[in-house]
């Protein structure tokens, strides 16, 4: 575990160490691993085994452990030449181990989080671990109020997280946030509905899902929610879109989705 540069080496000496009996003498290993690479980012450039090496501290962290993750959830490192943000990974894993010895302080850290405003556009990062740590934690009722008023002014990658903690809502507040969210006419809000369409077999959602497909111009939404409906075995779904796209004003929708059909 300590020679690994690769992940799939580093996954498999995981795997081992998890088996023996010494689960203090692992949790040293690991925060001296975690440090060397964050002091030498050159062997863990992506960060991804820096993320490993957080994951396999589950269970395993301390109190003593706080300060290191909590720096971790303030980590963003850039990889070149593109300059892409890559700590993600890191910065997830540091706040489920935080949560689990500190909830009040992963909470906290998470609405900063939320409260920064530097999110990326694509992949609505960080706001978006921020979320999942929130969501994690049973604040439901902050992730309504996200959901439905975006109060942190997040843009529509991070926001549409707060929706998928929501399938357990009551029909008419459900109904009230995707309504909200398929006003915007936003690719990355109509996703979430696609999977919650998809996943509850609700009469009054699926309608809604399947209006929100024939009116969407994004072919690559369309896409994926008919590979997604297919993937949950909803041929049904699939079925009741197929007999509502008119053949002439929808033919490349309807051609999309007997492609698909004829793929599975």
């Amino acid at each position: 575990m300590r020679r690994a540069l690769l992940p799939d080496d580093l996954e498999a000496a995981l795997a081992q160490l998890s088996q023996l009996p010494g689960k203090a003498a692992a949790r040293t290993v690991l925060l001296e691993r975690f440090q060397a690479l964050t002091a030498n980012r050159r062997r863990d450039a992506d960060g991804r085994l820096r993320w490993l090496l957080l994951r396999a501290l589950r269970d395993l962290a301390t109190a003593d452990d706080v300060p290191l993750l909590l720096e971790a959830t303030r980590r963003f490192e850039y990889m070149p030449p593109s300059h892409e943000e890559v700590a993600h990974g890191i910065r997830a894993e540091g706040f489920h181990r935080l949560l689990e010895l500190d909830g009040d302080l992963a909470r906290w850290r998470a609405i900063e989080m939320l409260a920064d405003g530097q999110d990326n556009p694509v992949t609505g990062e960080p706001a978006r671990t921020a979320l999942r740590v929130l969501g994690s934690a049973g604040e439901l009722t902050l992730l309504y109020g996200i959901a439905l008023d975006n109060p942190y002014r997040l843009l529509p990658a991070a926001q549409a997280e707060s929706l998928l903690w929501l399938d357990g809502l009551p029909d008419d507040r459900l109904r009230m946030v995707i309504d909200r969210f398929l006003e915007k006419d936003d690719t990355n809000l109509l996703l979430p509905v696609i999977d919650l369409g998809v996943e509850r077999r609700l009469g009054w959602l699926e309608d809604i899902l399947i209006n929100a497909l024939l009116a969407t111009s994004d072919m690559d939404a369309f896409r994926y929610a008919i590979l997604q409906a297919i993937a949950r075995h909803r041929r049904d779904l699939v079925e009741r879109l197929r007999g509502r796209l008119d053949s002439r004003q929808q033919a490349e929708k309807l051609a999309v989705l007997v492609e698909l059909q004829a793929g599975t």
